[in-house]
């Protein structure tokens, strides 16, 4: 190459270098800003663990650098450094495990425009075979919606370089990166080898992480499914002595008493349900502190510790709970959950014990006891019976108890289709849990009339809640006014 090429090429790259530094700091906050919109988003948030979220603008003595590449001798890669290096803004999302890498891909094409997808990993796996460097590698704008925002519009098309990858991709590329830096020769052949070596050892260690943090997720999701349970069942006992009073009444101020219980037990199932296990543990306490020879309050409250992370206090609670009450199987089930991280070995599905649980349970719910329909068809549940089938039969038990809260909780795990008897079922439902909150039902009734109007082929005497209207009527209590409306209009006559 001539001197006069290289003079050239220099002046070329030291114009554009000067240029850039007068624009870095823009890039600077263009970067923050797409930090800043991915953060806020996943500020916690229980769908997606991110470690950390990195943003820079590209140092100027690295744009002047990559200024300087030849496309061929004495003619400079790029004719435009400012508007044709991508990376000049940049954010790197770290995330703990592999999987969240698919959530936050489809955060950033849903938020962003993107102009470019890279799967690093994915393209030298196919080019070569074998590990490395592993990242997913975005190139977005901000969207028109955003920009119509002061804060962005001076970002109008702009490209930010935005790199997803786990901790351990992250590890290994910053390291490999510093040696490569360090490095004024390319890599002796045994040190590359060597590299590519610890990068499939850290795949699989990702992986292996990945289905540790399932296996907490499975144990945790069941212990609280189970606490869940065991609240609703006490809850409904409470009730039931009550007369029906409400669950979510503020508990009376003093030491909780017997009076005190429904409220205390309503509180702290909505806490679970809710994921605010420190305050669940405060409500199990202050019913302790009432009925403190009560093993299972122990146990519940163990299950609360655990879930907030008190391994040692819910251990502590299981001993207490064994003192109390030593013949108790959930007490060992509980501890070795705890101790061992063990599973409880799932129940193979009984075809005949399901049937026989929700026969059994169906009855209860026509005669009116809500609180043996709730275990009966808990049980029938765990035999295997149909899960949307299961959930509805369960919310109409705890309806029938007067427990709103439960039922509107257990339907929401719903996902009914369109145009079915079982979505007119749960519009009837929803409005019989309305009229029993006291609430105004005419948006529920003309949402039932709607559907059934779409339906001209629903038949009322093939519906769950058939039973339901029974075991209202057998307990004497239809119910407020409105309630005989509902099951007026399911059993509408049809028009010939």
């Amino acid at each position: 190459m001539s001197a006069q090429h290289e003079i050239d090429i220099e002046k070329h790259a030291e114009g554009a270098a000067k240029q850039f530094a007068q624009l870095r700091g823009k890039y600077e906050s263009f970067a923050e800003k797409i930090r800043g919109i991915i953060s806020d988003s996943f500020q916690d948030s229980p769908i997606c663990r991110i470690h950390n979220i990195e943003h820079r603008a590209k140092d100027v003595e690295s744009f002047r650098k990559k200024s300087r590449k030849e496309k061929s001798e004495g003619i400079p890669k790029y004719s435009n450094p400012i508007g044709e290096i991508t990376d000049l803004a940049g954010v790197r999302v770290i995330l703990f495990f592999p999987d969240d890498i698919a959530k936050i891909c489809q955060f950033i094409e849903e938020n962003f425009r993107p102009e470019e997808k890279r799967d690093v990993g994915e393209e030298r796996f196919a080019q070569s075979g074998s590990f490395g460097y592993a990242s997913v590698h975005y190139l977005v704008k901000l969207k028109d919606d955003r920009l119509k925002f002061p804060d962005f519009a001076t970002y109008r098309d702009m490209v930010c370089e935005i790199q997803v990858r786990t901790i351990l991709q992250h590890a290994w590329a910053e390291m490999e990166h510093d040696i490569q830096y360090k490095s004024t020769q390319s890599l002796p052949v045994e040190i590359r080898r060597k590299f590519m070596a610890l990068a499939g050892m850290l795949e699989i260690a990702d992986r292996e992480f990945q289905s540790i943090q399932h296996e907490d997720e499975r144990l945790r999701l069941s212990i609280k499914k189970s606490l869940e349970e065991q609240l609703t069942r006490e809850g409904i006992s409470t009730l039931a002595a009550d007369g029906g009073a409400s669950q979510t009444e503020p508990a009376a101020s003093g030491p909780a008493g017997s009076a005190d219980a429904g409220p205390i037990i309503g509180r702290a199932r909505d806490l679970v349900i809710a994921g605010n296990f420190e305050r669940a543990v405060q409500a199990y306490s202050q019913r302790i502190e009432a009925e403190p020879e009560a093993h299972t309050l122990y146990l519940g409250r163990a299950k609360a510790r655990f879930l907030a992370g008190d391994h040692a206090g819910a251990l502590e609670d299981i001993e207490t709970a064994k003192t109390l009450n030593p013949n108790d199987a959930a007490i060992a089930l509980l501890r070795n959950q705890i101790e061992s991280g063990n599973m409880p070995s799932p129940v193979a599905a009984n075809t005949e014990n399901a049937a026989n649980s929700t026969r059994l349970a169906t009855d209860a719910l026509a005669r009116g006891d809500g609180k043996a329909a709730f275990d009966l068809f808990t049980e029938a549940q765990k035999a295997g019976y149909n899960f949307a089938f299961s959930i509805f039969n369960i919310a109409m038990s705890l309806a029938l108890a007067r427990d709103t809260v439960g039922a509107r909780q257990v339907l929401a795990e719903q996902k009914p289709v369109p145009g079915t008897p079982m979505q007119i079922n749960l519009t009837a439902l929803n409005a019989i849990l309305d009229l029993i909150d006291g609430k105004d039902a005419g948006e529920s009734l003309e949402r039932l009339k709607a559907k059934m109007d779409a339906m001209p082929d629903f038949t009322f005497d093939l519906s769950p809640l058939r039973h339901l209207e029974k075991g209202l009527h057998a307990r004497k209590e239809a119910g407020p006014p409105g309630i005989d409306q509902i099951f007026s209009i399911l059993r509408r006559p049809k028009s010939g």
